[in-house]
């Protein structure tokens, strides 16, 4: 669960702390959807990352450093007239949702202190970061919303800013047992079904009345009462609580188990420390504030705060990510010329099986050539004695009827020829594709088992240099890397 409501809890406890009362010093933004804010505070460089990508919205401090365009995109130029220079007042979560605010205070035009808070919004392919003055006004937005896209909630300039649309969950931090306990008892109470039937051709209806319990899980209703609370939240929930989550509600003590959940989420902040799950590899697979107790026992790596798990999950998961796209044009390049090369072998197979009636051919004109006299022309076939044969049989040969003998003779040493040729040049064609194609093959090979940039750089540049893959066009010189290690 990279980033739930439970997560950014933790991240927006840990950003208040470290950076209330920090300098904005500057404004980077390296992606489309992502935005860095070099922030001084307590003696301390900060970096700040908020991203409303689709994929990986989330909000942390790293320690990666990213370089951003040479021309800066409007969204940035206008945080940094309105950030840089100003203090941060506070960092919080609205209403236990994904939902992070940091207000931010700085100097008008006019030399007045005016507050601005920025916005993240971590909702998936609708996350968003907002830059909102402090009379509610949206100031812009690093992904406008039009009524084209939402007709109930537009983000764009000028707009009054509003909250997405309440769920109705109960705020982890405010709930109270009773609270809790009323929506368990809820979601998984008895629903009221009323059946209409007509009966005959009358204007007679009798009603039938039937109550259906619902078969609701207890980390399903958990995650449907409490808001932040993903899937995996709510089954670590029910874990921590000392229950099956997948019981239901209507097995259970509602009451006490909405006391032990309450509980839970009182104790839940102070809980440590932040992991990350990784494969047999060493590879990052899932990153939480605290260890789960649902998840069966696997390799994790430990982080003192949720900015250090987030950021070496996160730049893990992005190096793999940027790898691959990297290496899809390489990979597609060398299935294309492999393709191409298995193509020409066979078609050189095609030529040497034809080039196997070359003696056939030499055979048949010799055998004209001596039997001139004892043909006719307009004969569809000359039937001759084979002299290359112990016993001599006749042997069939078919000719063309609008040639002569002589001429019908040439042509059956015109097409030795052509065979003859035909096999020395299949067979040097087919042994340089053979060469090809086992040198593709192992770059293939070489390519799958690449795991950082220079190798793939250098994989890249022998590609270029066989003249299987394009120089790439650019006018900015590439930066030479050192040699990748064996």
């Amino acid at each position: 669960m990279p980033m739930d409501g439970v997560m950014l809890g933790f991240v927006a406890r840990q950003l208040d702390t470290v950076l209330r009362d920090g300098r904005v010093d500057r404004v980077i933004q390296p992606e489309k959807y992502e935005i860095h804010l070099l922030i001084r505070a307590q003696g301390v460089n900060h970096r700040l990352v908020l991203s409303a990508a689709a994929s990986a919205a989330r909000v942390h401090l790293s320690e990666h450093a990213k370089t951003g365009p040479m021309e800066p995109p409007m969204f940035c130029m206008l945080l940094r007239k309105y950030l840089c220079g100003g203090r941060v007042l506070a960092v919080r979560r609205i209403a236990g949702d994904r939902i992070l605010e940091i207000d931010i205070s700085n100097l008008s035009e006019l030399g007045d202190p005016v507050t601005r808070t920025m916005v993240v919004e971590i909702m998936g392919r609708h996350s968003n970061i907002i830059l909102r003055a402090a009379d509610g006004r949206i100031v812009d937005a690093v992904r406008h919303v039009g009524q084209d896209i939402s007709r109930v909630r537009q983000v764009l300039p000028g707009l009054t800013y509003a909250y997405p649309p309440a769920q109705g969950k109960l705020n982890p931090e405010t709930a109270t047992a009773e609270e809790i306990a009323l929506r368990l008892a809820q979601e998984g109470g008895k629903l009221v079904i009323a059946l209409h039937i007509k009966v005959g051709f009358g204007l007679n209806i009798s009603t039938i009345t039937q109550s259906i319990t619902h078969r609701v899980k207890l980390e399903k209703a958990i995650g449907a009462c409490v808001a932040g609370f993903s899937p995996q939240a709510a089954r670590e929930a029910a874990a921590r609580i000392g229950m099956n989550g997948s019981s239901l509600v209507s097995e259970i003590d509602v009451q006490a188990a909405a006391d032990a959940l309450h509980s839970y989420l009182r104790e839940m902040p102070s809980l440590s420390p932040c992991v990350v799950t990784l494969d047999d590899a060493g590879t990052p697979t899932d990153v939480f504030p605290f260890p789960q107790m649902h998840l069966p026992t696997a390799q994790t790596a430990q982080y003192a705060d949720p900015s250090a798990a987030l950021d070496a999950y996160f730049y893990e998961r992005d190096r793999r990510d940027r790898l691959n796209q990297r290496s899809a044009s390489l990979a597609h390049a060398l299935k294309n010329h492999i393709e191409r090369c298995e193509k020409k072998i066979a078609i050189q197979n095609e030529a040497l099986e034809g080039a196997a009636r070359m003696e056939e051919y030499r055979q048949n004109g010799e055998l004209l050539q001596a039997n001139l006299y004892r043909l006719q022309k307009g004969e569809p076939v000359a039937v001759v004695e084979n002299y290359y044969s112990e016993n001599c049989e006749p042997v069939s040969i078919p000719m063309d009827v609008s040639l002569s003998p002589a001429q019908n003779a040439q042509r059956y040493f015109k097409l030795y020829q052509k065979a003859r040729g035909a096999r020395t040049l299949a067979a040097e064609q087919k042994e340089k594709a053979e060469q090809e194609l086992e040198y593709l093959e192992q770059m293939e090979d070489d390519l799958r088992k690449c795991t950082d940039a220079r190798g793939l750089s250098e994989l890249r540049e022998m590609l270029v240099a066989s003249g299987h893959v394009r120089q790439p066009s650019s006018r900015v010189k590439p930066r030479k890397e050192g040699p990748s290690q064996p």
